[in-house]
């Protein structure tokens, strides 16, 4: 039981700073991940949605909005 709570609350945490991270990210990098990860849009109508040249170049700003929201997540758990 003391193991179930401790995880509990681990996640919640967790939650927590991820929402928070996710706050402080620009406004295109909150955009496209909850895009990507809340309503699974498929990267070639994000890049048609965001005015992108492809699908690959919205890739590589999901991926360095996604970088950037680990690091803030990591350092407001510290």
């Amino acid at each position: 039981n003391h193991l179930l709570y401790e995880n509990k609350t681990y996640k919640q945490q967790l939650i927590k700073y991820t929402q928070e991270a996710l706050k402080k990210l620009s406004a295109d990098c909150q955009k496209i991940l909850v895009a990507v990860y809340v309503y699974k849009i498929p990267m070639k109508e994000l890049a048609i949605e965001l005015g992108l040249a492809s699908g690959d170049v919205a890739k590589m700003k999901k991926l360095r909005c996604y970088k950037s929201w680990i690091k803030k997540t990591k350092s407001l758990m510290q």
